[in-house]
């Protein structure tokens, strides 16, 4: 069984009003599916790069509305994999967030 959406799961959280989240924004299907091929959990992908944007994408517009303000960070699988390299991580959710979270502070 999928877990919820790191975003879903947060929703309720009145600390995240008026704050920016990074969010690891995959472009195309190929950027999607590059970085799934090694991620140490693929399966908690949604199945195709097509779900995976109608949810990003409605979650992104909701927690808009909720004052949640968002940094689209591109996943640029060879500069993913270079920073993973630097920091001494494994592709998971955690490395995926973390690394969304220090790209969008780079823009802000």
């Amino acid at each position: 069984m999928k877990r919820r959406p790191f975003l879903e799961r947060f929703a309720s959280r009145k600390l995240l009003r008026n704050v920016v989240l990074g969010v690891a924004w995959y472009p195309n299907e190929r950027t999607w599916a590059e970085v799934k091929a090694f991620a140490q959990d693929p399966d908690r992908f949604e199945d195709s790069h097509v779900e995976w944007e109608a949810m990003a994408s409605e979650s992104v517009a909701s927690f808009g509305k909720q004052g949640i303000q968002f940094v689209k960070v591109p996943m640029e699988p060879d500069v993913f994999r270079q920073w993973l390299k630097d920091h001494g991580e494994e592709n998971n959710a955690s490395s995926r967030a973390a690394y969304a979270s220090e790209k969008a502070k780079e823009h802000t």
